[in-house]
C-alpha cells in the first residue's frame, strides 16, 4: 500500500513538472495578519485561468501559503520549508500535488512581509480588492497605543 501511495505521488509530481512551463497570467493575492497586528504577509499566487481563482482548492492553497509565509523572507525559502499541515512534505511538493490535481500550472510569484520593530507602537493591516486580484499591506506607526 505504501509503495502504491509513493508511486502515485511520484506520478503526480512528474505530471506537475510537465506543466511547469505553462504561462500563468491569472491568480490571487491574500494576506495573513497575526492576531496581535504586529506582523503581516501579502502573497501573490498565479495560475493559468481566472476559472481556477474561484476553485475552493486553489483558494485554500493560497490562504495556507499566506499563513506559511509568516516565517520566511522570500519565495524560495517558502517553497523549501516543510508544509505546516503535513510536515512530511515541502511546500513546493504541496504545490506540485495541487497542480497535478487541478491540471493547471501554479506559481508563487511574490511575498511581502511587514513586521513592527520591537518597541514600536502601531499595527499592520491589509486590504484586498477586486476579488483577490489587488492587495495592499500597510504598516502604521504611532507614538502611543
Amino acid at each position: 500500500m505504501e509503495e502504491s501511495i509513493e508511486w502515485l505521488r511520484q506520478k503526480d509530481i512528474a505530471k506537475a513538472d510537465k506543466g511547469a512551463g505553462r504561462i500563468v497570467t491569472e491568480g490571487l493575492v491574500d494576506t495573513f495578519i497575526q492576531p496581535d497586528g504586529r506582523l503581516g504577509v501579502l502573497i501573490e499566487v498565479n495560475c493559468q485561468t481566472d476559472f481556477l481563482t474561484r476553485n475552493d482548492t486553489f483558494i485554500t492553497l493560497v490562504q495556507s501559503l499566506a499563513k506559511q509565509a509568516v516565517s520566511v523572507d522570500s519565495v524560495e525559502s517558502l517553497l523549501a520549508q516543510l508544509d505546516i499541515k503535513d510536515q512530511s512534505v515541502k511546500v513546493e511538493d504541496v504545490i506540485k500535488q495541487t497542480i497535478a490535481r487541478l491540471g493547471e500550472n501554479i506559481q508563487v510569484r511574490r511575498v511581502a512581509k511587514f513586521e513592527l520593530l520591537e518597541g514600536t507602537q502601531g499595527v499592520i493591516d491589509s486590504y484586498i480588492h477586486t476579488g483577490g486580484r489587488i492587495g495592499v499591506l500597510i504598516e502604521l506607526n504611532c507614538e502611543n497605543e
